[in-house]
């Protein structure tokens, strides 16, 4: 027995259990068992399968092939959109069956009794599916706020070292300055040193010129009084 689907077309070889859909509703149901079972084991792995890389992708695509076909949803966020859609289907489906005459049901299938607790069940799960996806993105955000943080204090880090290594160096060159400064004055003072010696000597010599010739005035008036008093007879 085939039945149409709105999103995929006509699919074949599907039991009576398969998604039905109602004419004019344009509804799909899809709580079958391969579904099921295919969210099931989505929802009891590991974290370790929840692994997005390139290798872990390839190998689950490969090994879930086997088990499903082409019916496959490999991502979480595609699980969490086909949970939602049956989760949706379903309530309209209930809803235009509680609605619609039994006369007015589709000829091209029967229609699925719809358990309400597999309803439940269903909506649980896929509150379940929520909250381990926004848990998920909570602490990648996390993560991602710590490194930022981290590569904020780092930088941080960086620039007062920086800073640090400035006033060294402004430091140093203000000693190279300061003992520059007091070589000068120091050279400064000698300059003025050897001045002051060098005109103290002058002034010595000076005050020797002026005794030698206080000593020759001397000299020539003790000489000028001696011959005076000779030509005077004494």
């Amino acid at each position: 027995m085939q039945c149409f689907d709105v999103d995929n077309g006509t699919s074949s070889g599907r039991s009576p259990l398969d998604p039905m859909t109602s004419p004019g509703s344009g509804l799909i149901l899809q709580a079958n068992f391969v579904h099921s079972q295919r969210r099931e084991s989505f929802l009891y792995r590991s974290d370790s399968d929840y692994d997005l890389s390139p290798k872990s992708m390839s190998r689950n695509s490969s090994i879930a092939s086997d088990i499903h076909g082409d019916d496959l949803i490999v991502t979480p966020f595609a699980q969490v959109l086909a949970s939602l859609r049956t989760v949706r289907n379903n309530f309209a489906a209930l809803t235009n069956l509680q609605d619609r005459a039994p006369s007015k049901r589709s000829p091209m299938c029967n229609q699925p009794s719809i358990n309400k607790a597999t309803i439940t069940a269903n909506s649980r799960n896929e509150d379940w599916i929520v909250w381990k996806l926004r848990t998920e993105k909570k602490r990648g955000e996390e993560r991602r706020g710590e490194e930022r943080r981290g590569e904020e204090r780092r930088g941080e880090e960086r620039r007062e070292e920086k800073r640090r290594e400035e006033k060294r160096r402004e430091e140093k060159r203000r000693e190279e300055k300061r003992r520059e400064e007091k070589r000068r004055e120091e050279k400064r003072r000698e300059e003025k040193r050897r001045e002051e010696k060098r005109r103290e000597e002058e002034r010595e010599e000076r005050r020797g010129e002026r005794r030698e010739e206080k000593e020759e005035k001397r000299m020539i008036v003790k000489l000028y009084t001696s011959d005076h008093l000779i030509q005077d007879g004494f």
